[in-house]
């Protein structure tokens, strides 16, 4: 099963964004962000990890790419494009580590495996409302959850806690590392532990943080803002 790609927003912009969205996600929790500046290209169900050609088209057609990655995405991205990090001006994370199953810096391992063994309907609508500490934001993505079924799911969360144990702690390639304090699927302290060697900001938020924003170019602004001369290196950032 190839990594599977959609344009969120394509009208030839000069910058482009690539989003490695974490398990179990399609395009609809994130149809809502707009953009005024960026071509936004969504990668998600990472059943295998590769880089699909559009990544590659992306980098050759655009002046700029930015590689933003979540949740699970943050370990699949840095697998992925780790030997290419250098294509990308940025690289950022958002809620998630390198040692994405890991009891003190990642998803507690139990987690991950009793969600495996149990992913019914009513478990998918749990770990949905469990990505939120508001409860009007919790139902308002579950109005806009993705259209995907249980099966493929499954697939996915076993191919990639297969991958982790496989491969292991990913390498480092983020210029940028978000971390939502109110995070309890990658809880916020773990994620805290696992980039204690670099730095890194907190954002009051929870795990899926997207409803802080209203815009990919809002998003953006507030993840390059703390990198030197990032502001004003992006079309539409200052």
């Amino acid at each position: 099963v190839d990594v599977k790609t959609h344009w969120m927003h394509r009208t030839g912009r000069p910058d482009c964004l690539v989003f490695v969205a974490g398990w179990g996600m399609d395009p609809t929790p994130f149809e809502f962000l707009g953009s005024r500046a960026w071509d936004v290209l969504l990668l998600y169900d990472h059943r295998e990890l590769a880089a699909p050609p559009e990544v590659e088209a992306a980098l050759a057609a655009h002046d700029r790419v930015v590689l933003l990655a979540w949740s699970m995405g943050v370990w699949v991205a840095a697998r992925v494009f780790g030997g290419c990090r250098d294509a990308f001006a940025a690289a950022i994370a958002l809620c998630g580590t390198l040692t994405p199953i890991d009891a003190r810096r990642g998803t507690p391992p139990e987690a991950c495996d009793s969600l495996a063994a149990d992913l019914t309907p009513s478990a998918l609508h749990r770990f949905h409302a469990g990505m939120f500490s508001d409860a009007g934001e919790a139902t308002r993505f579950l109005r806009h959850a993705p259209r995907r079924a249980l099966p493929g799911l499954l697939e996915e969360l076993l191919a990639l806690r297969s991958a982790y144990a496989r491969l292991g702690e990913a390498r480092d390639i983020y210029s940028r590392r978000l971390i939502a304090s109110r995070d309890v699927v990658v809880p916020a302290r773990n994620q805290m532990r696992a980039w204690n060697k670099g730095p890194h900001t907190l954002l009051r938020a929870p795990h899926f943080p997207f409803y802080r924003w209203t815009t990919w170019d809002d998003l953006l602004r507030e993840a390059l803002a703390a990198l030197p001369g990032s502001t004003k290196a992006f079309h539409g950032t200052s």
